[in-house]
C-alpha cells in the first residue's frame, strides 16, 4: 500500500514536471503485469482513484516544493525507473509465486479431497459392514426372539391348559360342594321341619293337656261354688226352719195373746215380701221369658205368688250378675287403658310390654293397642326387646310375633324400609334367632294369605333359611 502511494505521489510529481514523466508514469503501469483476476484489478483502480483524490488535495501545497524538486527528480528519474522495473519484476515474480502457490494448494485440497473421498469411502463400506452385521445379528435376535416366544406360547399353551384343567377341578369340586351343600341343607330343612312338627304336635300335646288340665280346673271351681252355694243354700233353709220352728211354737205358746198372733201374722207376711223381692231382683232375666211362656190363668194367677227360686239357681244369678258387672268395669277400664296407651313412646318401656306378650289371646285389644306402642319406640329399643323375646314368644305367642314381623316386612321397599334394618338386627344378634324367625314365618305362612308367600320367602332367603320349606 506504501509503494502504491509513493507510485501515486510520483506520477502526481511527473504530471508537473511534463510529458516525459507522464509517459514514463502511463508506461510504468503499462508493464504491470494483470493479476488475472477482475477483482484484483478493481480493487487497485478503486486504491489508485483514492490516491489521486488525495494528490490533488496535496496538489495546491506541493506545486511550490515541486519546482525545488523538479531538479531533483530528473536525477532521480532513472533511480525511479530502475526502482519501478524492480518492483515490477517483484511483482511478476510474486504473481508467479502466489500462482505456484494457489497450484500447490489446489493440489493439495485436491489430495485431501480425494483423501476425504477415500475416507468417506472407507467409512461407508464400515457402515455397510456394520449394517450387516446390526442385520444379521438384528435377525439372530428376532430367530431367538421367534424361539422364545414359540417357547413362551408353549409354556403360556401349557399354563392355561393347566389353569383351565385346574378350573375344571375346582368347579367340579365346587359343583360337588355345591351338592353337598344342598344335600345337607335338604336335610337339615327336612329335619328342622320334623323337628318344628314334633315341636308342634308336642306344643298341641301340652296345649290340650293344659286346656283339659283348664276346664278340668274350671270345672272343680264351678263344682266348689255349686257345692258352696248348695251349703249356703241349706244353711239358710235351715236357718229359716228354725225360724218357722220357733214361731210355730212362740205361736202355740202364746195362742191366747191376740196381739202376739197379729204380730208374728204380720212378721211372716213382711219376711215372705222380703225373700219375694230378692229373688225377684237376683232372677229377673230368667224368670221373665218363663213367666211370659206360662199359661194365663185369669184372675187366679194375678192373686198368686210368684214361685220361689232354689239355693242353687238363686246363687248362679248372683254369680252371673257379678259377673257382668265386673266386666262392664274392665270394660271401661281397658278402653282408658287404651287412650293411655296411645302417648307410651317411652323405650324403657319396650322389655316390659313385650313382656305381657304371655299368649295369643287379645283381651279387649289391648295386646294390639300395645304392639302400636312398641312400634312408636325407637327402632333399637323395639329390635332389642324382641329379639330377646323371640325364643319365650316362639313357644307362648307365635301368632303374636308372627303379626309383628309380618308389619315390619310390610314395610319394604317404602320409605322408611323397616325390613331391612329388622333383618340386620337378627343377623347381628346371631345365634339361633335367625332359626327362630324362620320357623316362625314357616309356621305362620300355614294360615297366611298366599299374596304374602313371596314376602316371607324373601325374608326367609335373607336370613339364610330355604323358602322351599314353605307351605
Amino acid at each position: 500500500m506504501q509503494n502504491n502511494t509513493e507510485e501515486t505521489l510520483n506520477q502526481a510529481i511527473d504530471d508537473e514536471a511534463g510529458a516525459p514523466s507522464g509517459a514514463a508514469g502511463i508506461a510504468a503501469p503499462a508493464a504491470t503485469p494483470d493479476s488475472g483476476t477482475k477483482k484484483a484489478s478493481k480493487k487497485k483502480a478503486s486504491k489508485k482513484k483514492a490516491s489521486k483524490k488525495k494528490a490533488s488535495k496535496k496538489k495546491a501545497s506541493k506545486k511550490k516544493a515541486s519546482k525545488k524538486k523538479a531538479s531533483k527528480k530528473k536525477a532521480s528519474k532513472k533511480a525511479s525507473d530502475r526502482e519501478k522495473a524492480k518492483k515490477a519484476k517483484e511483482r511478476e515474480k510474486a504473481k508467479k509465486a502466489k500462482e505456484r502457490e494457489k497450484q500447490r494448494e489446489k493440489a493439495k485440497k485436491a489430495k485431501e479431497r480425494e483423501k476425504a473421498k477415500k475416507a468417506k469411502e472407507r467409512e461407508k463400506a464400515k457402515k455397510a459392514r456394520e449394517k450387516q452385521r446390526e442385520r444379521e445379528k438384528a435377525a439372530k435376535a428376532r430367530a431367538r426372539a421367534r424361539e422364545a416366544a414359540a417357547r413362551r406360547r408353549a409354556r403360556e399353551a401349557a399354563k392355561r391348559k393347566a389353569v383351565k384343567q385346574k378350573e375344571k377341578d375346582r368347579e367340579r369340586r365346587r359343583a360337588e360342594r355345591e351338592a353337598e351343600r344342598k344335600r345337607r341343607k335338604k336335610q337339615e330343612a327336612a329335619e328342622r321341619k320334623a323337628e318344628r312338627e314334633r315341636l308342634a304336635a308336642q306344643k298341641r300335646k301340652a296345649n290340650a293337656k293344659a286346656h283339659a288340665e283348664r276346664l278340668a280346673a274350671r270345672d272343680r271351681k264351678i263344682a266348689e261354688r255349686i257345692e258352696a252355694r248348695k251349703r249356703k243354700a241349706a244353711e239358710r233353709e235351715a236357718k229359716k226352719a228354725a225360724r218357722r220352728a220357733a214361731k210355730e211354737a212362740a205361736a202355740k205358746a202364746k195362742a191366747e195373746a191376740e196381739v202376739a198372733a197379729e204380730a208374728e201374722v204380720v212378721a211372716e207376711t213382711e219376711e215372705a215380701a222380703e225373700d219375694a223381692a230378692a229373688a225377684a231382683k237376683v232372677a229377673a232375666s230368667e224368670t221373665a221369658s218363663a213367666a211370659k211362656s206360662a199359661p194365663a190363668s185369669g184372675d187366679k194367677s194375678s192373686n198368686q205368688q210368684a214361685p220361689e227360686l232354689s239355693s242353687e239357681l238363686r246363687g248362679l244369678v248372683e254369680e252371673l250378675g257379678e259377673q257382668f258387672e265386673r266386666h262392664e268395669q274392665e270394660r271401661q277400664r281397658a278402653r282408658e287403658l287404651r287412650n293411655t296407651l296411645r302417648e307410651l313412646s317411652d323405650p324403657a318401656a319396650a322389655s316390659t310390654i313385650m313382656g305381657l306378650f304371655t299368649d295369643d289371646n287379645d283381651p279387649f285389644s289391648l295386646r294390639t293397642h300395645l304392639l302400636l306402642a312398641l312400634e312408636r319406640m325407637p327402632e333399637d329399643a323395639y329390635f332389642g326387646a324382641f329379639i330377646d323375646a323371640v325364643p319365650r314368644l316362639y313357644d307362648e305367642a307365635p301368632k303374636w310375633a308372627f303379626t309383628a314381623i309380618m308389619r315390619l316386612l310390610n314395610t319394604r321397599r317404602t320409605v322408611d324400609d323397616s325390613a331391612v334394618r329388622f333383618e340386620a338386627a337378627v343377623l347381628e344378634a346371631g345365634g339361633e334367632i335367625p332359626g327362630f324367625i324362620v320357623d316362625l314365618l314357616i309356621e305362620g305362612a300355614e294360615d297366611a294369605p298366599p299374596e304374602l308367600t313371596p314376602m316371607i320367602a324373601e325374608c326367609i332367603t335373607n336370613l339364610g333359611g330355604d323358602p322351599s320349606e314353605l307351605p
